[in-house]
């Protein structure tokens, strides 16, 4: 009766070694997957990121254009009030210059913020970067665990 009991003792310690065995198996492949879906995730955002910058530059560009064209405008506008003859009109093209170069001012303001967008953008950029570098050299490490414990977990 004794060894009997000891026999049992023996199989029910074998079925919690296999036990632990098999969720092992499940697990560490569940846990691998998870950190895929996170590097994933952070990719994701870091394209979006990347898109948010394209279209600041973008943004920037379009202003700076119209900037352009307004400085045009005002080097005309220029000309055209030393041909000027009556007051009226001398006076109405000094307010249309004036009005220009406001809105020109105005355009330099935006080009401004879009330049500190930019900065902040690529500041985060980098620090993703650097994100998804430290997360892909952490998977990578994690597979090369996973794999040695899924093959001493397989012999056992």
């Amino acid at each position: 009766m004794l060894t009997e009991l000891s026999r049992l003792i023996d199989v029910q310690e074998i079925d919690k070694v296999i036990q632990e065995v098999t969720q092992g198996l499940t697990r560490l492949p569940e846990e691998l997957k998870a950190g895929e879906a996170a590097l994933e995730e952070l990719k994701a955002a870091h394209a979006a990121r990347l898109q948010e910058l394209e279209d600041l530059k973008a943004q920037r560009r379009d202003t700076e254009t119209e900037m352009a064209d307004m400085e045009e405008s005002i080097k005309n506008s220029r000309q055209r009030l030393m041909e000027i003859k009556s007051n009226i009109e001398y006076k109405a093209m000094l307010k249309e210059i004036a009005f220009k170069e406001d809105q020109r001012d105005q355009r330099e303001t935006r080009i401004l913020h879009f330049m500190e967008l930019m900065e902040t953008q690529n500041r985060l950029i980098a620090e993703q970067q650097q994100q998804i570098e430290e997360l892909e050299a952490t998977l990578d490490r994690q597979r090369q665990e996973v794999a040695v414990q899924v093959k001493k977990l397989q012999q056992e």
